[in-house]
């Protein structure tokens, strides 16, 4: 019995450590210096938002889930970055939840005061969420920084905008 819980214990331990995984490849599809893929962003209020329609801005996307531990900083850093750019129509900050509870999802970006300065889109299918899998992501959280002409220049867990300024 020791045995199965020290295989548990260990396998849990190596879940936080690498953060709140999904499906996928090993390493994003994409890289720097790539065109950004078509995309096309479910919004909370319903309504569909292609990343082309930002063309001509920086855009910088936030992979997390309000039930994902890694996330929960990377999503507060997020928002105070886009905070720190308000009143620039060139620059949006796109949030992309991968919750699967909608309740918990709107819950989180209400009580924590996650929405100044960041748009969210919400599509309720978890790490099957299209548009993550358009980008190769693999884990949460994760980042991609696009530029003014639609191409990547920067991936990772988080992202800065002064990068492309």
């Amino acid at each position: 019995m020791k045995r199965i819980l020290k295989k548990i214990l260990f396998g849990v331990i190596v879940i936080i450590c690498v953060g709140c995984a999904s499906s996928g490849n090993l390493r994003p599809k994409i890289e720097v210096g790539m065109d950004a893929p078509y995309a096309k962003f479910d919004m909370i209020d319903g309504n569909g938002v292609l990343l082309e329609s930002f063309k001509g801005k920086i855009v910088a996307i936030q992979f997390w889930a309000a039930d994902c531990n890694a996330s929960s900083s990377s999503i507060k850093k997020f928002v105070r970055r886009a905070q720190g750019y308000a009143g620039r129509d060139d620059i949006v900050f796109l949030a992309v939840s991968l919750d699967t509870n909608r309740d918990l999802f709107e819950e989180r970006i209400t009580a924590q005061r996650l929405t100044a300065g960041v748009i969210h889109a919400y599509s309720g299918n978890g790490g099957y969420d299209e548009v993550f899998q358009r980008f190769g992501m693999t884990a949460l959280p994760s980042a991609v920084l696009i530029n003014r002409e639609g191409k990547v220049i920067d991936v990772g867990s988080t992202v800065d905008v002064a990068d492309a300024l």
